[in-house]
């Protein structure tokens, strides 16, 4: 769970979440003899809840199978899905509350097997037939696609790791946060670079404070999102590698995709009911001009929760309303709406497979 939504969440006292009616088509939608099934949906499911979820969705026609795992495989994925990464043939989800790294099949969502880590599992990335795992014990767990085993640990000087990127063949990893024994937050302000030869640490770069979403632009340039939105403001900064130059973003963007070398995302602000109000915006790579997107949806878009872009261009927007379910709202490349479905509880990524 993003350490926004946890502030969010205490601040409105939601423990308890009542399902809700998507007047759009919600629940599952049953399989159409057109549907071809082609993404996964995580759903995070409600904190120390258990019911963390994947759904199955088809982007042609917005079909959507919910509680897909739990019935392909006889059990839930645990409690608190972090992240989900589609790579090769398989999808590899970690669940951080429950200190697990699920391996499954893309054709069937049949598990394949089941990871123990040492500590909570964050975010996931590929490269060169090994997936790395971010973990709060400070460290980044490699993932043998082969062997479907942990085969390396890179120990990590920063605090607690989030979001990961590979440049250039070589590993950045944002070091975010951590709480002391009283429960005070501290704020760390730089990326750890890991050489992949050797999975080792060897330095780190400084950005702003409290970095915790990380992307490839390219090759040499990572955008790195900063901030919390409450004590520490939100940034985005633009890292060039090499010369580790830094500069600043004219959105300060709280999530993030990367599309064809364009950086699209969205800026958040609560109002007093905890909601958020979202705008959205392609900011272009070369440029760094910024476009706004999806103005004419603004209501439909509240308390945006994830962004995805698939190959066709089609941007999916997963809004989370935190005392009900999820929806997923698909537009085309020029920004008119195809479909919305319902997904689960705290719906946040997309993913093509």
């Amino acid at each position: 769970m993003n350490k926004r939504l946890i502030f969010s969440l205490l601040a409105a006292c939601c423990g308890l979440f009542l399902a809700c009616e998507d007047p759009n088509g919600g629940g599952s939608t049953p399989p159409s003899s057109e549907s071809l099934f082609d993404a996964w949906v995580l759903n995070e499911g409600s904190w120390g809840g258990n019911n963390a979820s994947l759904s199955r969705l088809s982007t042609g026609d917005g079909t959507i199978e919910n509680d897909y795992f739990a019935r392909r495989n006889g059990k839930g994925l645990g409690d608190q899905a972090q992240d989900i990464l589609a790579y090769g043939s398989k999808s590899y989800i970690s669940v951080c509350e429950s200190q697990t790294i699920w391996i499954i099949d893309n054709a069937t969502g049949n598990a394949l097997a089941q990871i123990a880590t040492p500590d909570k599992p964050r975010y996931l990335v590929a490269h060169d037939g090994k997936v790395y795992a971010s973990s709060y014990d400070r460290t980044v767990l490699r993932i043998d696609t082969a062997t479907l085993a942990i085969d390396g640990t890179c120990a990590l000087s920063g605090s607690q790791p989030e979001q990961l990127a590979v440049a250039g063949g070589t590993l950045y990893v944002a070091n975010s946060w951590y709480t002391d024994a009283d429960g005070t937050f501290f704020y760390d302000s730089t990326l750890s670079v890991i050489d992949l030869a050797t999975f080792s640490e060897t330095g780190k770069i400084t950005v702003g404070l409290d970095p915790s979403r990380l992307a490839a632009l390219d090759d040499s340039r990572l955008v790195v999102l900063c901030g919390n939105g409450y004590d520490v403001s939100n940034s985005a900064h633009l890292l060039t590698l090499g010369s580790n130059s830094l500069v600043e973003l004219p959105i300060a963007l709280v999530n993030m995709t990367v599309h064809r070398g364009d950086l699209y995302g969205y800026t958040s602000q609560y109002g007093d009911n905890q909601h958020q109000t979202n705008n959205f915006y392609r900011i272009d790579g070369v440029t760094l001009q910024a476009t706004s997107l999806l103005s004419g949806y603004q209501s439909d878009l509240q308390d945006a929760y994830g962004i995805a872009l698939d190959e066709s261009g089609n941007l999916y927007i997963l809004t989370s309303h935190y005392t009900g379910n999820s929806d997923i709202l698909c537009f085309n490349a020029d920004g008119v709406k195809r479909w919305k479905r319902e997904a689960a509880l705290f719906a946040s990524k997309v993913v093509f497979y």
